[in-house]
């Protein structure tokens, strides 16, 4: 391609006559294009030019030309290449500056034999003219040409006149007009006065110590533009003496500023939250070049420690293979890849990197590096890895469970939702809980339902709701809050187990139990009636079978009594209310005290204690005490019943608190002594969690199952303790509650 660009415009404006030709590079030195004058002097069909024809034509070294290109691009310094066109034809010099996205080569034909003298890319003028020898036309051109393009100048001072000459370059930099001829003082008067001094003793100690020298400075032009610019100045020395100063200027105000926001861009990343680290992908092993300090917080790698390494360092037993692989395709196919990765930290710890690296090309569009992002994800992971552990127990937990927002809007139900009720997750989410309205509720359980969750508090109870069918079912409900880290309520969650069946089951069982019942205690009547009239009329043996049966039916009535008393536990729920123990031990001994009259019972129970338990507690203590007064040897047996707060009842160390000092209580400990022959190991095991009764066991044995049984429902335990004096204690131990005042 040829004609002119932003480059070839910007230095006709500046001078009026052309270079013989100018060739084009980017940043990479890779060809971009040249112009008309530059293809007829080298010879070059433009739309067939690759890179090895272009530097094979400039140079005989096209290694060494790459990297004088490369050195232009790196420090913005101009420097000059000797080229011929070929062996035997007409050769010429180029000069090679910098450009607004690469390099630029302007070419100047010369008819002379090339020259071996060395070109000083620091003193270019005189570089330049020096190469050209005779052809002073072509080397004023090609200085033109260079000034404007690299934004340079020279200068030179004469110490013995005092003389300062500026080049057109110079001048320009400066923003002064062409026949502007200043002095010394004048041109040190444009520095800034911070940097006046400083650039003064520099120029001095060339011109009394011949000393070089290099800075970089500021000065302002005529109109109050402010210019960053770097000047080098160089002694001539003729005879041994110094006899003047030469050197150049070059503005680099734009690449100060570049370097400035590139600076601030670095400062910027150092302190980002998250790693940064920048690898260059043309060298060998891809080696990082830059990581930030959170890069070091994360890792534990220091800059030293990882600075010239692979990034894999950060690799380890648990990194998966398939992660890397995406990383090396995304890589090899220059694009951008996010993944989260197993790393492992200087200490050896693992932890998941959320991992970004994206593509850094040049201004010519090669990828010459990788930038990488990196955040510590594991605490994030572990929560997504319990939400998703969470899930999955919701979805296979057996109960229907939905949440709603504050509003009651349904957000989420599970499958077993979608089962009990029959409307998909599609068909719930964005509805509310009226589509499950059975309308046998009262306002009184919605009013009561809402009351306690919007006052943070978990509501229980049965409900009768219907499925998407019409069909009613009913379910025991459960309804909590659910609050954010604050506290604050953010919706709620509701838990419905079915228990239809198990309803209708204890319905059958009632009424089967009430017609076995009634049938049998009418049958039963009857047969005590006959043999209580056998038993007056016989005598001897006789007599004795006539009692036998009675005594038998007598405990079939009492048989039949305990069935009642189970029958009615399985039919009723499982919700627990609040008892108050003194009173209720009060009303059973009273209650039995009339029953066994011979027996003696004393009693220390606290006012304010209270426990949680299911309806049929004073069943199941009433069980537990009449079993102490049966089996005692004592015709007149002894019963004590006590009761005290309990503080960590779980632990081995257990203590009864204070008599008082209920506040800190866990649990009530309901304890029933007796001073009989003790309780046999056959009839403890009937209150094991794992005991069913069966045809062998006694009407005793199906009392006190039930008793283990009533208790361990209401969320208590049994336990039993031998009395050094004879006897047996049983404790029951039970949730605590509160007293109301």
């Amino acid at each position: 391609m040829s004609g002119p660009n932003s480059d070839d415009v910007r230095a006709t404006e500046a001078v009026d006559v052309p270079v013989d030709g100018t060739v084009h590079f980017d940043a990479s030195i890779r060809f971009r294009d040249l112009d008309a004058g530059a293809a007829a002097v080298l010879g070059l069909d433009p739309a067939q030019v690759d890179d090895e024809d272009i530097l094979a034509r400039l140079s005989r070294s096209p290694a060494r030309t790459r990297e004088a290109l490369r050195s232009v691009v790196e420090t913005g310094r101009p420097t000059s290449i000797e080229w011929e066109v070929s062996v035997t034809g007409p050769g010429g010099w180029a000069w090679a500056v910098p450009a607004t996205e690469g390099v630029s080569v302007l070419l100047v034909v010369d008819d002379r034999e090339p020259s071996d003298e060395t070109v000083d890319p620091e003193t270019e003028e005189d570089g330049v003219a020096s190469a050209m020898g005779s052809s002073s036309e072509a080397a004023n051109r090609l200085l033109a040409h260079t000034e404007a393009l690299a934004r340079t100048g020279g200068w030179e001072y004469d110490i013995e006149s005092e003389t300062l000459t500026w080049t057109a370059g110079t001048k320009r930099i400066h923003g002064v007009a062409p026949d502007f001829d200043p002095t010394i003082e004048q041109a040190l008067s444009f520095y800034h006065p911070d940097d006046r001094e400083r650039v003064r003793e520099s120029v001095m100690r060339a011109v009394d110590a011949g000393e070089s020298y290099e800075t970089v400075a500021r000065i302002f032009t005529p109109d109050g533009k402010r210019c960053w610019v770097r000047t080098i100045g160089e002694p001539v020395e003729r005879d041994g003496e110094v006899t003047a100063v030469r050197g150049a200027i070059q503005d680099i105000t734009e690449t100060r500023e570049q370097e400035q926001q590139i600076e601030l861009l670095r400062r910027a990343i150092d302190a980002a939250p998250l790693g940064v680290t920048l690898a260059d992908m043309r060298r060998d092993e891809e080696p990082l070049v830059y990581v930030n300090d959170a890069f070091e917080d994360l890792t534990g790698y220091c800059e030293a420690e990882s600075i010239g390494r692979n990034c894999r360092f950060l690799q380890g037993d648990e990194t998966d293979p398939e992660t890397v692989a995406k990383l090396r395709a995304a890589i090899e196919a220059e694009e951008s890849a996010t993944v989260t990765i197993r790393n492992y930290r200087a200490d050896g710890t693992p932890f998941w990197n959320r991992l970004t690296i994206a593509p850094v090309a040049d201004s010519g569009g090669t990828v010459t590096h990788y930038v990488g992002f990196q955040t510590d994800v594991t605490e994030r992971r572990d929560v997504e890895s319990k939400l998703r552990e969470f899930e999955r127990a919701v979805e296979h937990s057996g109960h229907a469970i939905y949440i709603t927002d504050l509003d009651g809007t349904i957000t989420y139900v599970n499958q077993s939702f979608v089962d009990l009720t029959g409307y998909g997750y599609d068909e719930a989410v964005g509805e509310t809980p009226r589509i499950l309205n059975s309308g046998r509720m009262d306002d009184d359980y919605f009013e009561h339902l809402w009351n306690t969750i919007l006052d943070g508090e978990t509501f229980e109870e049965r409900v009768i709701d219907k499925d998407s069918d019409g069909h009613i079912y009913r379910a025991h409900q459960t309804i909590a809050p659910l609050t954010d880290e604050r506290g604050t309520v953010t919706g709620f969650v509701a838990v419905q187990t079915d228990i239809t069946d198990r309803i209708e089951r204890s319905q059958q069982i009632a009424v089967l139990d009430r017609v076995l019942r009634h049938n049998l205690r009418n049958d039963m009547n009857i047969v005590l009636g006959h043999a209580e009239k056998l038993s007056q009329r016989l005598e001897g043996d006789l007599a004795g079978s006539a009692e036998t049966i009675a005594s038998t039916g007598r405990g079939l009535l009492e048989l039949a009594d305990k069935e009642r008393m189970v029958v009615e536990h399985l039919s009723m729920n499982d919700e627990t209310d609040r008892h108050e123990v003194r009173p209720m031990v009060r009303s059973l001994v009273d209650e039995l005290s009339e029953r066994y009259p011979t027996a003696e019972f004393t009693t220390d129970c606290p006012t304010d204690l209270a426990v949680n338990a299911t309806s049929q507690l004073p069943e199941a203590i009433e069980e537990f005490i009449e079993n102490a007064v049966e089996h005692a040897d004592d015709p007149s047996p002894s019963v004590e019943i006590t009761a005290a707060p309990v503080v960590d009842s779980e632990s081995s160390a257990a203590t009864a608190v204070a008599p008082g000092s209920t506040d800190d209580a866990d649990t009530v400990r309901i304890s029933i002594a007796d001073r009989g022959p003790g309780i046999p190991a056959s009839v403890r095991d009937l209150v094991s969690s794992d005991y069913v009764p069966d045809s062998l066991t006694h009407t005793d044995g199906i009392g006190l199952w039930l008793a283990s049984w009533i208790v361990t429902q209401s969320g208590g335990s049994i336990d039993f303790e031998d009395r050094e004096a004879g006897g047996t204690v049983v404790h029951v131990t039970l949730p605590s509650a509160t007293v109301p005042e």
